[in-house]
């Protein structure tokens, strides 16, 4: 399927900017979601191509740009508890410099940029998510430290509720203060305990819950499971999933029978979306 959006666009410097966004997802309408269809969850950020990093305006731009519905935000917390945007455990193969997230404060956050330039410096989950916003863009959160703190875990809800994100956000962070605090306006992922009971034959209400994981963990049988059990499916179709020398073919692959199975969404790198567009 092609997706086909009424986009109009204006260039301002590196950037193509939207004048009329498309619609915001809406992760609990069927309707929504199959307006939006296929669709596409940027993996890391948005759409990461050479010259464009990971967790950047420049890679949330460029995944609307390129018709994504949605974009991962991966959050860690800094040594004085602001969420940030940013992959890794270490900074120093992205930004260059040793250290940590976790080891810093959020003034000396905002002093960092990836290698690929000053003008794409780090981001707070505030500024990620607000530029989201503005874009239209649905959000998958994968929040990978400070959840252990109460606070951490307020400040991620009042952002996601001041840019109206709320019924556009899944995660996929299965620690349980993320569904202790969060539950009640962030769609969660499924337990592998209740991924368990589903696959024994047990008849749960999955309404509002969500599937995430390699496509080699489901086969197309129990993607129609889940379906008829109301969860909203995203399988992963990422880079290192697969060896080098093939990885194209084998996200083709991988994407093509996630399709024929019906599967909701796919969380992707940018290399592969064309595959995606092109069903």
């Amino acid at each position: 399927m092609t997706r086909t959006t009424f986009t109009v666009f204006f260039l301002t410097g590196l950037f193509v900017q939207p004048l009329f966004a498309a619609e915001l997802i809406d992760l609990y309408s069927a309707a929504s979601i199959e307006s939006h269809s296929p669709v596409v969850i940027g993996h890391r950020g948005g759409a990461v191509v050479e010259g464009i990093p990971e967790n950047s305006l420049a890679s949330l731009r460029l995944a609307a740009e390129r018709g994504y519905a949605m974009v991962e935000i991966d959050v860690r917390a800094t040594s004085d508890g602001v969420p940030v945007s940013f992959h890794d455990d270490e900074l120093e193969e992205h930004v260059g410099v040793r250290g940590s997230i976790e080891a810093m404060s959020y003034a000396e956050v905002q002093q960092l940029h990836y290698l690929e330039g000053e003008e794409h410096r780090l981001l707070s989950l505030d500024e990620s998510l607000r530029e989201a916003s503005r874009l239209q863009l649905g959000v998958m959160l994968d929040i990978k430290s400070g959840q252990d703190s109460e606070a951490f875990y307020q400040q991620i809800r009042g952002q996601l509720q001041r840019y109206g994100l709320t019924r556009a956000t899944v995660t996929i962070s299965r620690h349980p203060n993320t569904r202790r605090y969060l539950s009640d306006i962030v769609m969660q992922r499924i337990s592998n305990e209740t991924w368990d009971r589903v696959k024994a034959g047990e008849n749960i209400d999955l309404s509002g819950e969500l599937w995430f994981d390699w496509p080699r963990y489901i086969n197309n049988e129990e993607v129609a499971q889940l379906k008829a059990l109301g969860a909203f499916i995203a399988p992963s179709i990422n880079v290192f999933h697969y060896p080098e020398h093939e990885h194209l073919q084998r996200a083709q692959e991988d994407i093509e029978r996630m399709g024929q199975a019906g599967v909701d969404a796919y969380q992707i790198d940018a290399p592969y979306d064309e595959f995606v567009f092109a069903r």
